[in-house]
C-alpha cells in the first residue's frame, strides 16, 4: 500500500536543488529557520505546506482506491546585500535559478507516484535590518507536487 512521505518530497527538492552547478553556493536547508546576516546568503529554506487533496466528494479513501494529493511545497531564497538593487537582482536571480532546476527534474528523481510538479506562484519581499545598512530580499516559491497511488 502506497502512501505519500511527505518529507521525501522536500528530501528530493533538496537534492535536486543541491546538484545543481549554479546553485553550489547557497546553503539549502529543510524546516530550518533563516539565518540572519550577511555572511549566510545566499540561503535556502524549503517546507512542507499545508496539504490539499481532491475536492469533497471525490476522493474515495478505501483501499484499492487511488489517492489523489497534491502536495505544496514553499521553498524560500534568500540574499543579503548593502545596496537594495543588488539584493533584489541577487535573489531574483536565486528564485530562477531554483526554479529552472525543478523545471529540468519534474519528478523530483522519479520519484514513485510523483504524476508531476509545476511552478505555481512567486512572492517577494524586502526589508532593511535595523540599524544596520543591509538589505534583504526574500523570494517565496510554492513549487505543487501532484502525488498519485493505488492505497
Amino acid at each position: 500500500m502506497a502512501g505519500v512521505d511527505f518529507y521525501d518530497i522536500a528530501a528530493r527538492v533538496k537534492s535536486v536543488l543541491s546538484h545543481q552547478q549554479n546553485l553550489t553556493g547557497a546553503m539549502i536547508q529543510i524546516e530550518q529557520d533563516m539565518p540572519f546576516g550577511a555572511l549566510m546568503a545566499p540561503w535556502i529554506g524549503i517546507y512542507l505546506d499545508e496539504v490539499i487533496g481532491a475536492p469533497a466528494g471525490e476522493q474515495v479513501l478505501a483501499a484499492g482506491q487511488r489517492d489523489e494529493v497534491f502536495v505544496p511545497i514553499k521553498i524560500i531564497c534568500m540574499q543579503f546585500h548593502l545596496e537594495l538593487e543588488t539584493a533584489v537582482r541577487l535573489a531574483s536571480d536565486l528564485v530562477r535559478d531554483v526554479h529552472i532546476a525543478l523545471m529540468n527534474n519534474r519528478t523530483l528523481e522519479d520519484m514513485p507516484n510523483l504524476a508531476k510538479s509545476w511552478l505555481d506562484r512567486v512572492d517577494f519581499t524586502d526589508t532593511q535590518i535595523a540599524d544596520r545598512d543591509e538589505w534583504i530580499r526574500v523570494g517565496v516559491i510554492t513549487w505543487m507536487c501532484h502525488y498519485s497511488a493505488i492505497i
